[in-house]
């Protein structure tokens, strides 16, 4: 007995594009030589108005660029020079700075 019968194929289409980009990194490669991280940074990755953008929760801090690697780059040297400046004794922090220079005191050590 011979079967002719053509079986049913159904094809779904995502409505996502896939993307290579991924949804969070861990930071760990400050650009300044003399500081260096004692632990990674969580960071976020999200798109915004066609530039990468990376979040900082804990610290409310964030950073942009025509991609990812130019985000990054952003995101190094403005924790640089915002733990140089909130770890600079002329300057007098409010409480909010001052809880995001305690922030960053967890993750960046002077060399």
């Amino acid at each position: 007995m011979e079967f002719t019968q053509t079986p049913k194929v159904t094809v779904k289409f995502s409505t996502e594009t896939p993307s290579a980009r991924p949804k969070s990194v861990l930071f760990a490669a400050l650009a300044h030589p003399k500081l260096r991280l004692r632990k990674p940074i969580p960071l976020q990755v999200s798109v915004q108005e066609g530039h990468v953008v990376l979040n900082w929760d804990e610290a409310d801090e964030f950073a942009c660029g025509a991609n990812t690697g130019e985000a990054l780059d952003d995101f190094s040297k403005t924790l640089s020079g915002l733990y140089f400046d909130l770890n600079d004794p002329k300057i007098r922090l409010g409480e909010n700075l001052e809880k995001v220079r305690r922030i960053l005191d967890e993750y960046i050590e002077q060399r």
